[in-house]
């Protein structure tokens, strides 16, 4: 208990401190700031529920480690909703730069993320700056703060930034798996102003990790929705691969 007290604190001031983006989609992670050498793959696939529905969303990545904390990644992503069939979304391309906590023993470490979006379904550009940190705190605990601001091109009302935090608090159970506590908060386009809580999106929910046999990973996570602006549940599945 004392340990999730410590961890909340932070979390709270980092709300107030960033107000900083990507969409809190259904394929959407708390990322971590580290750089794996090689190659890393990732398949995600997301199920939102929404009253009208379900959507399906599929997400592919590659990524590279190309210098001492240096990261260029790939994402290409497709959707499945009813009564639109499936559809190509967006591809986008991001460089992580990773400048804290290179070292194994450092228990805090951070990493900043230029994300560069073309979406197909809006016709529109975004780029993103996002902030990622990560605390090893007592024995197993884990805690991961992550703030970001994106700024969308050729869409009306684009004129604002869109400002999310992300957090997520984990213990290790076991050599190889993981639970987590994930909150993802979309606070809206600045342009007009944010509004209230409940026009917002965010969600919260468990996700089990772990990891598996030639540098394979997963994730199993099911969020749901805090706000009348957030989907009423999502189902995430991730699967990863290094080279």
């Amino acid at each position: 208990m004392h340990v999730l007290t410590f961890a909340f604190f932070p979390l709270a001031a980092c709300l107030v401190v960033f107000a900083l983006s990507a969409e809190a989609q259904s394929t959407s992670s708390v990322s971590g700031p580290e750089v794996s050498p090689g190659w890393q793959t990732e398949y995600r696939f997301g199920m939102t529920g929404e009253h009208a529905g379900e959507t399906l969303t599929h997400r592919l990545h590659v990524s590279r480690a190309v210098a001492d904390g240096w990261r260029l990644r790939g994402i290409i992503s497709f959707d499945d909703s009813p009564g639109r069939g499936s559809r190509f979304a967006y591809y986008e391309a991001d460089v992580m730069w990773q400048f804290a906590g290179r070292s194994e023993q450092d228990r805090y470490k951070s990493a900043l993320r230029v994300d560069l979006r073309q979406n197909e379904l809006k016709e529109s550009q975004q780029i993103g700056l996002n902030w990622i940190n990560q605390w090893a705190l007592h024995e197993d605990w884990r805690l991961r703060l992550m703030g970001s601001v994106d700024k969308v091109f050729n869409t009306p009302g684009s004129g604002g930034i869109i400002l999310e935090t992300r957090a997520s608090l984990g213990r290790r159970v076991s050599d190889d798996i993981r639970l987590e506590f994930d909150m993802f908060n979309r606070w809206g386009n600045t342009q007009g102003g944010l509004g209230g809580f409940e026009d917002q999106n965010h969600t919260a929910g468990l996700v089990l990790s772990g990891k598996g046999p030639a540098q394979m990973s997963w994730a199993l996570g099911a969020l749901a929705g805090l706000s009348d602006g957030a989907p009423d549940g999502i189902l995430q599945l991730r699967l990863g691969k290094g080279f």
